[in-house]
């Protein structure tokens, strides 16, 4: 059964923001086993997303499960072994973009619902399971969870604790478990120099030198080296812009895009403010332009009965201790953590967005357990 319904999502070419019929594909294997499910849209034209809320039960409380069909683009086919959307099994190895990230943990908590209603229906007498899923989670995420979560609250739907697959294992199956992320912000600058022949540099003011001597300014910044919960706050050029195609003039424009992911210490609007700041000592109002956009701020989920839960689950059957952490990119777990307990437990992130993303059959099976686990565990907490 997982391996059936994994295959059938990744045949799905749900390229962010486009679902591509995942999300009627997972209602109809839920429907088997009585799931009430809805689907919800926010947005317009391009921009419009399928967003499902689905849920067994109507005791409380609610467990939740929550994650996203979309993926990002393939990349290059001639690197894939296979068709990207084409999934093939080989020594193992399971191949086929969304893999990892993440409908092999979709995949994963579809069977272990399954399986759980299969030997173990009582638990609805004392819990509800729900599913939460977007396929805005690669792209800009404004029309899927985001949205989402306060719908549901003015529905009267409440969730009590949430786990979302993402891909967050590092060396084997399970061994770690995030419990919240560094913030992400993207910053744009413009700088406006003059435009000139290379001959007559005197008549010219050129925009990559000045650009360079404010790169070199924002790196010497310093930024927090990070503690016990966060990693040391990152900045990383993404992208320069000149447009610049002869080799004779002196562009008057140059573009910069640059990414920082920070702890706790930091917030977008303060970075912001302290870039800005740098800029306008070092060039007048006209000579550039600047703004930014944050994916979200640093955050850490209040999870400690749920994480002793979830590290129990996986240590009775893989026999480990998990890390916790809070490594690695964003994830929609920076919406759900304001609304109930959350945390982030799933495959190995190592093939996630590349070419040939993989995931071994065996893991897959073993995340299924964990997930079967952690379902068994929240009921038997509840029940004492």
């Amino acid at each position: 059964m997982l391996l059936e319904i994994l295959k059938k999502m990744i045949a799905c070419r749900s390229i962010s923001p486009n679902d591509d019929g995942t999300i009627p594909l997972i209602i109809e294997e839920l429907n088997k086993i009585g799931f009430i499910s809805k689907t919800i849209s926010f947005g317009e034209g391009e921009e419009k997303v399928d967003n499902l809320y689905t849920r067994l039960g109507t005791k409380g409380p609610n467990l939740c499960f929550a994650g996203h069909t979309d993926v990002v683009p393939p990349g290059p086919l001639i690197e894939w072994r296979n068709d990207p959307f084409f999934c093939s099994v080989k020594d193992g190895i399971i191949y086929g973009r969304g893999t990892v990230d993440m409908k092999g943990a979709i995949a994963a908590f579809i069977t272990a619902a399954h399986r759980v209603m299969t030997t173990r229906p009582e638990i609805l007498d004392l819990m509800s399971m729900s599913i939460m899923l977007t396929s805005d989670e690669e792209a800009i995420a404004i029309n899927g969870t985001k949205k989402l979560l306060p719908w549901l609250e003015e529905q009267g739907e409440k969730i009590d604790a949430c786990f979302v697959g993402e891909p967050v294992s590092r060396n084997t199956i399970c061994d770690t478990i995030k419990i919240g992320a560094r913030g992400s912000a993207t910053f744009f600058l413009e700088i406006f120099g003059k435009q000139g022949h290379v001959a007559y540099n005197e008549y010219a003011d050129n925009a990559i030198a000045k650009l360079n001597k404010i790169i070199n300014l924002f790196r010497a910044h310093t930024l927090h080296p990070g503690d016990s919960i966060f990693d040391a706050s990152n900045m990383e050029m993404t992208n320069i812009i000149v447009g610049n195609e002869a080799e004779n003039v002196i562009p008057g424009k140059a573009k910069l895009q640059f990414n920082i992911r920070y702890g706790d210490h930091h917030r977008a609007e303060s970075l912001f403010a302290n870039y800005q700041d740098i800029l306008q000592k070092h060039l007048n109002p006209e000579e550039f332009a600047f703004n930014y956009r944050s994916s979200g701020d640093a955050f850490v989920c209040k999870t400690e009965d749920f994480v002793q839960l979830v590290r129990e689950s996986i240590k009775n059957i893989i026999g480990i201790e998990p890390e916790v952490n809070t490594a690695g990119g964003t994830s929609d777990a920076r919406f759900i953590h304001k609304y109930c307990s959350t945390l982030e437990v799933g495959l190995m992130g190592r093939t996630a967005h590349q070419v040939n993303e993989c995931s071994s059959v065996n893991d897959l099976e073993i995340l299924t357990r964990v997930y079967e686990g952690i379902i068994l565990g929240y009921y038997e907490r509840i029940s004492i």
